[in-house]
């Protein structure tokens, strides 16, 4: 056995929370055995080469990952297991549970990454929601909107994530077009992934469409009890996909509403079970209520774990791992530093031709972190999902709005030649 502290990191290979993650860990003492698919360790390499260790393991498949990581613990000694993608929850869970080491119960982590149940379980404890109902066909997705008229009523998978899959749907005629939306998003987020299929979702939800300005809460769990760090406003596409273009942190709320806010939050993830890590909440306010959207056992996405760091003064994976270690954070350490935004830049349909002034975004001392997800040659469509923009800027500011007419300014500078769908495509006939 090993004396060194192990910490099994389940689908690491990610360089926007794995850097992180690594470092956080190294301050702290912690070696890091980074596990990820083999594609994804290929594509991260240099980030898997700071781990003290690396294998590719699915973290896709708990099963899989319980029988690798026992079969480890015969020589390693681990002190926790850690992720942060949404696919990787429950094969984190699963392993710690073998391991016998910290970590949320398997049940509640199930529960929250199905929507549908998730949604059942909080209802009956009488958190306010969107009223959903679970389909298989066409047929019940026209029952449930004729059992909640007028709508609109909101098509999604059930338990996919960034969008994917989601329409907005004014009328029972747009039914057909939102399952055959779903079926094509799902199906090519599927194959994204390097295990498993969803087969185009054959089960998926149908819910009231929910009014009011979106937010989401970020926090992490201290001696088995949820903490909110801040809240986040985020910005979509509105109808009829709603894919988020921005975010900026900490939301401008009053006093009142953002205590409503985080203690609705709290109460919903004690009724689901979870206990330990970090969390994700979002949901609406509709005047003066907060209705409750998705649950998540994990960082937020979109360098939302990034820009709760900077307003907070908090290391969020490092926070889990001292607790792994015995030590218990006293969230009094964690004070504001003004704000912090996302922006996320559009490019439009067609042939990419030439990407000018990223150069000027990068050497901008406003600039916290950029990320261009296009290149010159490349065939652009429009983003079905989260997956599908095409690059970020993440900027800090004295207060949210600071921030974010920070990285607003950045992206103005960003500017993208793209030849339109048809000229592009006579081109390639000539």
């Amino acid at each position: 056995m090993t004396s060194a502290p192990m910490l099994l990191v389940l689908g690491g290979a990610s360089h926007t929370a794995g850097q992180d993650c690594l470092r956080q860990a190294a301050r702290l003492g912690i070696e890091v055995w980074l596990t990820d698919t083999a594609r994804n360790l290929a594509a991260g390499a240099d980030l898997a080469a700071a781990a003290a260790r690396r294998s590719a393991v699915d973290f896709y498949d708990p099963a899989a990952c319980v029988a690798w990581a026992v079969r480890q613990a015969r020589n390693t000694r681990f002190l926790g297991v850690y992720g942060f993608r949404e696919f990787a929850v429950e094969s984190v869970a699963a392993t710690a549970a073998a391991l016998a080491v910290p970590g949320n119960p398997v049940p509640a982590v199930r529960l929250v990454r199905d929507k549908f149940s998730c949604r059942t379980a909080l209802a009956r404890r009488g958190f306010d929601q969107p009223a959903v109902a679970c389909c298989t066909s066409l047929a019940d997705a026209r029952a449930f909107a004729a059992a909640h008229p007028p709508g609109p009523w909101v098509v999604k998978p059930r338990s996919e994530m960034g969008s994917t899959g989601l329409s907005l749907v004014r009328s029972a005629d747009e039914m057909p077009g939102a399952l055959a939306y779903l079926a094509a998003g799902c199906s090519a987020a599927a194959r994204e992934r390097t295990a498993g299929d969803n087969g185009g979702a054959p089960e998926f939800l149908v819910e009231t469409f929910q009014r009011g300005e979106e937010y989401s809460a970020e926090g992490l769990f201290i001696a088995g009890q949820p903490h909110v760090l801040t809240i986040t406003a985020k910005q979509t596409t509105g109808a009829p996909h709603f894919i988020e273009t921005g975010h900026r942190m900490p939301a401008a709320l009053g006093t009142e509403l953002a205590r409503t806010a985080r203690t609705t939050v709290c109460d919903a993830l004690r009724a689901t079970g979870l206990c330990w890590g970090i969390f994700h909440v979002e949901f609406w306010i509709d005047g003066d209520s907060v209705v409750l959207g998705e649950l998540h056992a994990r960082p937020g996405g979109d360098y939302i774990h990034l820009m709760t760091q900077l307003v907070n003064g908090i290391e969020l994976h490092g926070a889990v791992f001292a607790q792994m270690l015995g030590r218990t954070p006293d969230p009094g350490e964690w004070r504001p530093r003004g704000g912090a935004a996302v922006q996320y830049l559009s490019a439009g349909r067609g042939t990419l031709t030439a990407v000018t002034g990223w150069d000027q975004v990068l050497a901008s001392p406003d600039c916290v972190r950029a990320e261009l997800a296009v290149r010159p040659g490349q065939r652009l469509e429009s983003a079905t999902s989260s997956a599908g923009r095409t690059g970020l800027v993440v900027s800090r500011g004295v207060s949210a709005q600071d921030a974010a007419e920070r990285a607003a300014r950045l992206v103005r500078l960003v500017r993208f030649e793209v030849a339109p769908p048809a000229a592009a495509d006579a081109e390639a006939r000539r």
